[in-house]
Formats: C-alpha cells, sequence, structure tokens
C-alpha cells in the first residue's frame, strides 16, 4: 500500500505493472469499444467519439482536481469519503472492486436515515 511521505505518494506499482495495467485495460478496450459503436451508432460514430472524449476529458479534470486536493490512495473511494461519509465511501469501494457483484447486507440493516443512506449508495 502506498504510504504518504515527505515528498508524496511512493511509487509502489513500477513501470512494468503500469504498463501492463495500461495495455491491457486501453488496449483491450479500444478494440472493443470500437466495435460496438460503430455497430450502433452507424454514420454518427465521430460524434459519439467526440461526445465520449469530451466526458473522458471532464472525468480527468475531476480526478485530477481531487487527487490534487487529497493526495493519499484510494482514488474514487478516498473522494467519496471526503465528500460524503465512511458508508458510501466504503460502497464506492466494493462496486470499484466487484462491479457485477450486488451488495447484500443481510442482517446488518440499521433503521431510520442509516438504514435510507445504505439502501441509496447499495444500489
Amino acid at each position: 500500500m502506498a504510504r504518504l511521505t515527505e515528498h508524496g505518494l511512493r511509487r509502489s506499482v513500477g513501470v512494468p505493472g503500469l504498463f501492463a495495467t495500461a495495455y491491457g485495460n486501453v488496449g483491450s478496450s479500444i478494440y472493443y469499444a470500437l466495435g460496438l459503436v460503430a455497430v450502433h451508432a452507424l454514420g454518427l460514430t465521430p460524434l459519439v467519439f467526440l461526445f465520449a472524449g469530451g466526458l473522458f476529458v471532464l472525468t480527468a479534470k475531476t480526478y485530477a482536481e481531487g487527487a490534487s486536493m487529497y493526495p493519499e490512495a484510494g482514488g474514487s473511494s478516498s473522494f467519496a469519503r471526503h465528500a460524503f461519509n465512511d458508508v458510501v465511501s466504503f460502497f464506492a469501494e466494493a462496486r470499484a472492486a466487484m462491479p457485477t457483484t450486488k451488495v447484500n447486507l443481510g442482517c446488518a440493516r440499521p433503521l431510520g436515515t442509516m438504514k435510507r443512506e445504505l439502501d441509496a449508495a447499495a444500489a
């Protein structure tokens, strides 16, 4: 786990790990997304990619601002903890780790306001 030091976060992934992550995520996604968009958008494919690129730029700027405000490891989970509370942060982290798995609280369901917050965050 990266720790906050005097000069910022300690590098823990390294160049080979960063290359493998970027190549695996970006490389495969480009071909998959290009095929899906071309099939569904037909002649509007360039406009769809321009719109998606604009959304990506806005998202990247938001993450850059959040990372400069809170220089700690955690990404979106850390941003959610600072913006809301630990409950929302927990669900943001669980959703990032298991995007297709439903979160089941079982018997650990509180009552009142906390129940409404949990139900909203788990959806």
